[in-house]
C-alpha cells in the first residue's frame, strides 16, 4: 500500500512539471496547436468560419439548418421577421463574431440571453456598439486566407429553433479529428450578464459515458443525462463531414427529436477555457489523428 501511494504521488508530481515544461506548450498543448495552425493559410477554413457559408455547405452534407429570413450587410437593414410562422421567434447573429458576442435570441420580445425585452432600434444601437469593440482577438483567423478576415462581416436573421414543450434546445459540441469523434460536450444553462457569459456542461467519450474531472475551469458538472435521441446520427454526420474536410473541427449541432441542425463549424475553439487534463487529452488526439486536408467542393 505504501508502495502503491509513492507511485501516485511522484505520477502525479511528474504531470505537474510535465505539463509546466516549454516542451509540453510548445508541441503538444491543444491551444498551442489552434494557435499555430492559424498561421496557416486555408481557404476552407476561412471559407466555413462564415455562419452562413457553413449552413449552406452543412445543408448539402445531410444536416438541418435553420430557416433563413434575412441576409443584411448593414446593421442599419436589419428588420424583424413578421409572419404567421415565427411568431415573432427569431435569431439574429453576425456572420463572423465568437462567444455569442452580438447574438440576439428573441422569443416574444424578449432577449433569451439576457431575459431583458429589447426592440429593433435598441438591438441596433449594440450592434454598433458591438462591432466598434470588435479587435483582433476575434479574429484568431485573420491569417487563414490571403490576410482577410472571415467571409463577411454582415448579419443573418434566422428562425429561432425550439424543443417540443418550446424550451430552447441543449447545444451538443463535437470535437472531431479526421472524422473520428472523441469526445461530445452538452452545454446548458446558458447565460449573459453584464456581456459575461456563463453556462454549464459535461463531457462525454463517443460511447456517451460522462468525464469524470474537470474539462472546464468554470461551470463543469459531471453527472449523467440521458442520451439524446439522434446521437448516432448526428455522430454519423459530423464524423462523415469531417473525413470530407480533413480538417480537426469542433461541430456544433443542435439535436431536436430526428432533426440534426448545425450550429456552426469551429475551427479555434477557446482552448482557454479548458482545464490542462482537457488541453492535454485534446493535443493529444490532434498529434495522433492529424489532419488530412483535402480541397473540397463547397
Amino acid at each position: 500500500m505504501y508502495y502503491y501511494l509513492l507511485f501516485i504521488i511522484v505520477f502525479l508530481i511528474f504531470v505537474y512539471y510535465f505539463l509546466e515544461s516549454d516542451w509540453y506548450h510548445f508541441n503538444l498543448e491543444y491551444w498551442n496547436q489552434i494557435y499555430y495552425s492559424s498561421f496557416e493559410e486555408d481557404y476552407i477554413k476561412w471559407y466555413l468560419s462564415d455562419k452562413y457559408n457553413a449552413k449552406v455547405f452543412a445543408q448539402k452534407n445531410g444536416f438541418d439548418v435553420p430557416k433563413t429570413f434575412q441576409l443584411s450587410e448593414n446593421i442599419k437593414d436589419i428588420y424583424i421577421p413578421k409572419s404567421k410562422s415565427n411568431n415573432n421567434n427569431y435569431v439574429i447573429k453576425p456572420r463572423d463574431l465568437c462567444n455569442s458576442h452580438g447574438v440576439y435570441i428573441m422569443k416574444e420580445g424578449i432577449n433569451l440571453m439576457t431575459n431583458k425585452k429589447i426592440g429593433i432600434k435598441e438591438i441596433r444601437k449594440e450592434l454598433v456598439k458591438c462591432r466598434a469593440q470588435v479587435s483582433k482577438k476575434f479574429y484568431l483567423a485573420n491569417n487563414m486566407y490571403k490576410d482577410k478576415r472571415i467571409y463577411s462581416s454582415g448579419y443573418i436573421v434566422e428562425e429561432l429553433l425550439l424543443n417540443k414543450d418550446g424550451s430552447l434546445p441543449c447545444d451538443y459540441k463535437f470535437y472531431v479529428f479526421n472524422g473520428k469523434v472523441k469526445f461530445i460536450v452538452k452545454t446548458f444553462n446558458r447565460n449573459v450578464e453584464n456581456e459575461d457569459q456563463t453556462f454549464n456542461s459535461t463531457w462525454y467519450t463517443r460511447s456517451w459515458i460522462p468525464i469524470p474531472f474537470k474539462m472546464i475551469k468554470n461551470g463543469y458538472k459531471f453527472t449523467y443525462h440521458n442520451k439524446p435521441y439522434s446521437l448516432d446520427k448526428a455522430i454519423k454526420l459530423v464524423e462523415d463531414v469531417s473525413r470530407k474536410m480533413g480538417r480537426h473541427c469542433r461541430i456544433d449541432v443542435y439535436i431536436i427529436e430526428d432533426k440534426v441542425y448545425l450550429g456552426e463549424f469551429t475551427f479555434y475553439g477557446g482552448a482557454f477555457l479548458h482545464t490542462k487534463i482537457c488541453n492535454l487529452m485534446l493535443g493529444l488526439c490532434w498529434k495522433i489523428i492529424p489532419d488530412k486536408k483535402k480541397n473540397i467542393e463547397l
